[in-house]
Formats: C-alpha cells, sequence, structure tokens
C-alpha cells in the first residue's frame, strides 16, 4: 500500500471511540490479515495485546447480551467484536466463553445460536487436554442430534480448531465418514486454519481415497480448503509439486486462484513483516 503497516495502525488507533459497526467491520477484516500473517512471529503476542486495547471500549459497549436496544445488525457487530478479542486471547472474553461452552454441555439451549460460533471456536482453540475429549464429543452430538443445518455447519467449522493433532486427525476421519460432500471442505478448513499442514499432509496420504470417494470438484473444495491457508513460496511449490501428473482439470481455477493467494500473502509477509516488528515495539 502506499502506507506503511506501521502508519496505518496508528490510524487505527484512532477508531477507538468508534461507535458504528461499519468502521470496526472493515478495520478487523484488515487487522485480522495482519493476525493471520503474523501468528507465528515471537512478538505476535505483542499485537495481541495492541488488539485487547483497542477493542476493550467497543466490548464494553456492546457486552455479551441482547438489549432491546439492539439494531439488526447489532448481532454481527457483537459477534465481529468477540471474534478479534478472541483471536487476540483476551483473558475476559476467553473465560466467558469457556464458562458458557460448559452450561451448554450440560444444557445446549442455553446458549443463545447467535453466539453458539464463536463460543465453540473460542472453547476449542483454548481447551485443556482434559476439556478437549468432553468438547469433541459435545460437537458430534450436537452434528448428530440437530435439525439445524446451522447448527451442523457451526460444528463443521469448529471441530478442527483444537490444538491437538490427534483431534483434529479424528475430526478429519469423522468427516470423511460422516459428513455430506458438499460440506466435508468446511472441516478440513477448520484443521488447516492455524496454518499447520496437518490437513494437507492428510490429502496427500489420502489422496487416492478421496479421489475414488468425491468427485474431482469436491475434491479440489477438500484441497484448496487444506492449502489456503499457507503464506509461503515454498508450500505453493510444493503443492503443485506433488500435482504435478494428477488430473486438476475440475479444479483448476479455484486451485489456481489458491496458489495466487498464497504467494501474494508471502510477498506481503516479506514487505511488512520488518517494519510490523518495529512498530509493535515502539508501543
Amino acid at each position: 500500500g502506499l502506507l506503511s503497516v506501521g502508519d496505518a495502525l496508528d490510524f487505527s488507533g484512532a477508531y477507538a471511540q468508534d461507535t458504528e459497526y461499519l468502521v470496526w467491520k472493515e478495520l478487523s477484516e484488515s487487522l485480522a490479515t495482519y493476525l493471520r500473517l503474523f501468528k507465528h512471529e515471537t512478538w505476535f503476542p505483542k499485537f495481541q495485546a495492541y488488539i485487547q486495547r483497542l477493542y476493550k471500549a467497543v466490548m464494553a459497549d456492546l457486552t455479551w447480551e441482547t438489549r432491546s436496544s439492539d439494531l439488526d445488525i447489532t448481532t454481527n457487530f457483537r459477534r465481529d467484536v468477540i471474534a478479534m478479542l478472541s483471536w487476540a486471547k483476551d483473558p475476559a472474553v476467553v473465560a466467558e466463553a469457556a464458562a458458557r461452552f460448559e452450561k451448554a454441555i450440560a444444557a445446549p439451549a442455553s446458549l443463545h445460536p447467535d453466539l453458539r460460533g464463536i463460543v465453540y471456536s473460542t472453547f476449542v482453540r483454548n481447551a485443556t487436554p482434559d476439556q478437549a475429549d468432553e468438547a469433541f464429543t459435545f460437537l458430534q452430538n450436537v452434528h448428530a442430534t440437530s435439525d439445524f443445518i446451522e447448527d451442523k455447519l457451526r460444528v463443521f467449522a469448529t471441530i478442527g480448531r483444537f490444538q491437538s493433532e490427534a483431534l483434529k486427525t479424528r475430526a478429519l476421519d469423522w468427516a470423511v465418514e460422516h459428513v455430506r460432500s458438499q460440506d466435508i471442505q468446511s472441516v478440513f478448513a477448520s484443521v488447516a486454519a492455524d496454518g499447520q499442514p496437518l490437513a494437507w499432509n492428510y490429502v496427500q496420504a489420502q489422496w487416492d481415497k478421496l479421489t475414488a470417494k468425491y468427485s474431482g470438484i469436491v475434491v479440489g473444495r477438500i484441497l484448496c480448503a487444506s492449502v489456503g491457508p499457507f503464506q509461503t513460496d515454498e508450500a505453493a511449490a510444493a503443492i503443485e509439486a506433488f500435482l504435478d501428473g494428477k488430473n486438476t482439470s475440475a479444479f483448476a481455477s479455484p486451485l489456481a486462484t489458491t496458489l495466487e493467494n498464497i504467494r501474494t500473502k508471502a510477498a506481503m509477509y516479506a514487505r511488512d513483516v520488518g517494519p510490523m516488528e518495529a512498530w509493535i515495539n515502539s508501543l
């Protein structure tokens, strides 16, 4: 861009007291890009702390509870703000999500539908090993017992977000066995969301099984979901090397877009990592 990342982030602080949803929506989309791009840097916790400070006032204004004065867009506003604070590991948000999730295990209807997705994802990303198995079973039960597609989609987007590699692999095995082909990519996307290669490694190891079970279009969705979070030129080259000689005609266009996005993120990282670190350390 025309501004350095540091200048842009300095400007973002001017919105800390703003109350307009569209302002926060655009700001959150931009900041989320950097949360994903730099999540493995040693200074990343300092960036999370900045997000916590930036969103503190608007979270205090919105709260977790619906109110009679809420506008139609307030539901999305509240959910987006909680999501940003969740990514930033805000202690109060993580604790509140945990309390609501634990209550939902005993009484599923107690968790408002508007908050289920963000509560699920916040809890599972921070669950202890002792909590994780119970939470995994709970999500499976929601999928098995709910008649609402919205509930199932929330499960698909969440069940791969556990820290445990064993549970991530279990989520993929479960999805291949129990999830409809039109939704299967969502589980692979949830496993891949942390940027680690587990879902991609699974796709490579199970390629023959997946291509026998699913159409080329569905295989393409699974593949792109599994590698989409990557952000290095080396990763893009490895994907191309694996697919060399394989029939990718059914998903050539989305694959090309995915590879282009990976390389764009690599270029963005190379451009911004130095200035970003300098800005963070200047706070």
